[in-house]
């Protein structure tokens, strides 16, 4: 069993309507204060602390199923709770009652067997004190699942945790379905592509193919096949796969779109209808996924890359873009716009109406597919375009603002780039700013991968930009794989963050290896604006900063020390409880340095 970690100091809720209470335990205890934590029926957990004259209550989210708490922890020990309800385990530790009477440290904890990836629900925890030394770093516990008994151990060290799905060939695409509630997959088994369906928690085969045909009384039916129309052949290669919410006539249906290419070089577009259904095994009911080729279509070139509106589909089939539409009276797809493109198309995305290409060696592309020529009515009309001709790999949008967002690129030469397009067409793409990173971008994705009391409490602080209103978090990656975080700042932000990492550079503890060959002269650590590369901010160092507690030992020369309390001021948010008022203890180091940490968590914070 392992933890993946959130290290937090900070974690704050509007409390929502909460149901009875399920469990107590006492936290702490001594003549200023008691300290008390509660769980109850609709998921909350609160963190009480008592004293003479008040008392004060921290609210956190952990799901809608009821929460019990259990304390894990020895005498002696540091306070530790373990919150369970039907969704996961989650660890509270390192508790202070000084500072704001919170629990520093939640990690998720996850059950891991080798022998069955099936994560188990857990009624209870228990600490198993009198079975023999545990081993350092680890606890052993015992746990109540259903009706069973569960002895693993647990370590505290936070590390990711892998789970392996035996899929019976080679995944070659992966997607999420929360309708369905699996994992949609690509499996490919001596060259012949196959789609199945998998249980996320058990990783069962859900899958159902059958095909579609009518009854001599005219009536449809299903009847079980091994593979959908136009899979299980050899040569088929599958390059994408996505969703498709088609909408006519105030209907709507929820479709799978597979793309790709059939062994003698045509191109395949295939539209797949998928559905939940129940069924009787002799150990019970069951749930499976049933589904059928619906829509297919096979053009003169392969298809690189598939996306779709409310209304239609876009391929890209060599070197042209196609908008395809469903044709109301054969039920097939027609062409309805089409661009021929110079390179051909890694990603395609719309975005407010318009269409962003990113093409292997011309860029970001963006076109209306609405409006016509005066020439032609069925061509698509470039609006903008990127002047530099990049080797571009994905893009996604990023940036809350009253205008259009930003556009993040990615190229295969380690780079990143932050593309704007103005409000008059015909004008070239303006670079906003760029990035380097060790390894390529092969893909961006944005989602709330935060734990449930993180998402209800997160908010942008300190100067940070939310990559959209939803506030979701910008994931990438990259060809190494390696999975990163990206985020947008403000300038203060930009300018705080920047100059911690200057200062951190030129430290022998930090940065050992590049420490000497970094400045040269007079060092000077304030952030410059050019060239373009120095508006990045690489988290992995700062994360060593934080690591390192080092805040004190880069920032003591006075010099710096004064600029670095300038740059605190910029980014303190007045009446914030959590950052001091604007008093004389602004001029207090110790005050300045706690505020600082508090940033780094902030932005450091991890996303999964």
């Amino acid at each position: 069993m392992s933890v993946a970690g959130i290290d937090r100091r900070n974690l704050m809720a509007e409390v929502e309507p909460v149901e009875a209470l399920t469990s107590i335990t006492l936290v702490d205890e001594n003549p200023q204060w008691t300290t008390l934590v509660v769980g109850t029926r609709s998921g909350h957990v609160f963190t009480l602390q008592i004293r003479t004259n008040k008392h004060e209550m921290f609210p956190l989210k952990f799901g809608s199923s009821p929460a019990q708490v259990v304390p894990i922890n020895l005498d002696g020990e540091q306070s530790a709770i373990m919150v369970c309800n039907s969704a996961e385990l989650t660890m509270m530790a390192n508790y202070s009652g000084y500072q704001q009477a919170q629990f520093e440290k939640i990690d998720r904890v996850w059950l891991t067997d080798p022998n069955d990836p099936t994560v188990p629900s857990v009624n209870s925890v228990a600490r198993l004190y009198r079975q023999g030394q545990e081993e350092a770093g680890a606890m052993n516990l015992a746990m109540i699942s259903g009706n069973r008994i569960l002895f693993s151990q647990l370590q505290r060290q936070p590390l990711p945790v892998p789970r392996h799905f035996p899929v019976g060939g080679a995944p070659t695409q992966v997607l999420y379905s929360s309708r369905l509630r699996a994992l949609i997959t690509v499996v490919s088994k001596d060259g012949i592509p196959s789609l199945h369906f998998f249980d996320p928690e058990t990783g069962r085969d859900l899958s159902h193919p059958v095909k579609e045909v009518k009854g001599e009384d005219g009536v449809r039916k299903f009847v079980d096949t091994d593979h959908i129309e136009c899979l299980g052949v050899p040569g088929t290669r599958i390059i994408t796969l996505s969703d498709w919410r088609y909408q006519h006539g105030g209907n709507a249906w929820e479709w799978l779109i597979l793309a790709g290419k059939v062994r003698d070089e045509e191109g395949l577009l295939l539209v797949v209808s998928a559905e939940s259904e129940r069924y009787q095994t002799p150990e019970g009911p069951s749930r499976r996924v049933r589904f059928w080729s619906r829509l297919k279509k096979v053009v003169d070139a392969p298809v690189w890359s598939v996306t779709r509106d409310e209304k239609g589909v876009f391929i890209c089939s060599g070197l042209n873009i196609q908008y395809l539409l469903v044709n109301a009276a054969d039920k097939k797809l027609k062409v309805a716009k089409e661009f021929e493109l110079h390179s051909q198309a890694a990603w395609m995305q719309v975005v407010d109406g318009r269409l962003h290409v990113v093409t292997v060696k011309h860029s970001l592309m963006i076109l209306d597919y609405k409006g016509g020529t005066s020439i032609n009515e069925n061509q698509m009309i470039l609006l903008h375009s990127d002047p530099v001709a990049r080797r571009a790999g994905h893009c996604v949008e990023v940036g809350s603002f009253p205008e259009r967002a930003i556009s993040m690129v990615s190229d295969f030469s380690c780079g990143v780039y932050g593309l704007w397009s103005t409000s008059v067409d015909d004008e070239p793409l303006k670079l906003v700013f760029q990035a380097e990173l060790d390894a390529s971008v092969r893909r961006f994705a944005r989602g709330h991968t935060r734990p449930p009391w993180e998402l209800a409490t997160r908010k942008p602080r300190f100067g940070c930009v939310p990559s959209r209103r939803d506030m979701a978090d910008v994931l990438g990656i990259s060809l190494d794989g390696s999975l990163r975080h990206f985020t947008l700042l403000k300038k203060e932000a930009w300018q705080f963050l920047r100059f911690i990492q200057n200062l951190a550079m030129a430290s022998s503890k930090i940065c050992p290896h590049t420490y000497s060959n970094v400045f040269h002269g007079n060092f000077n650590p304030e952030p410059q604006p050019k060239p373009e590369l120095m508006m990045q901010v690489d988290g992995d160092i700062l994360q060593r900063c934080l690591d390192e507690r080092i805040l004190e030992d880069i920032a003591s020369d006075p010099e710096h020390a004064a600029r670095f309390r300038e740059l605190i001021r910029a980014l303190k948010e007045p009446r914030d409880p959590n950052t001091p008022a604007t008093t004389q203890t602004l001029h207090d180091n110790a005050e300045h340095f706690k505020i600082a940490y508090k940033i780094l968590e902030y932005y450091l914070a991890p996303v999964l």
